[in-house]
């Protein structure tokens, strides 16, 4: 089995990030059958930019008077690396190894999933509750 891990660039854009979110992604990249990668934007956000992706409709937060998960360093995206954001099978298979390591961890906190929410579909989302 392959055991993938973040690149260089991912490890930039987790910078702020919940160790724990962090920590979490790790461990189910060494059990996922796709490599993964943080994104663009991905990480921490600053009020500026999370109101833009708002503005552009990527969001339900507008970083003013609703603040997103990311802005806090409590939610973080993750990407496959193969067929990026159209990829729905990395995107439910890597859910999988998220809960399944998140559960592991023991954290006493709610991991939530984008790719669960009925209003508004956001597959690389993963967010501490």
């Amino acid at each position: 089995m392959t055991k993938f891990k973040l690149g260089n660039r991912s490890l930039e854009r987790v910078i702020g990030v919940n160790p724990l979110l962090v920590e979490c992604v790790e461990r189910a990249l060494l059990v996922s059958e796709f490599d993964m990668t943080i994104p663009w934007m991905g990480g921490v956000r600053k009020a500026e930019e999370q109101n833009a992706l708002y503005l552009q409709g990527n969001s339900k937060a507008d970083g003013y008077k609703k603040l997103s998960y990311h802005q806090s360093g409590n939610a973080i995206d993750v990407i496959p690396v193969l067929g990026g954001y159209g990829n729905k099978e990395g995107f439910k298979h890597f859910s999988k190894c998220m809960f399944s390591e998140w559960a592991k961890m023991n954290t006493g906190k709610r991991l939530t999933w984008g790719g669960n929410w009925k209003t508004f579909l956001d597959m690389p989302h993963y967010e501490i509750k």
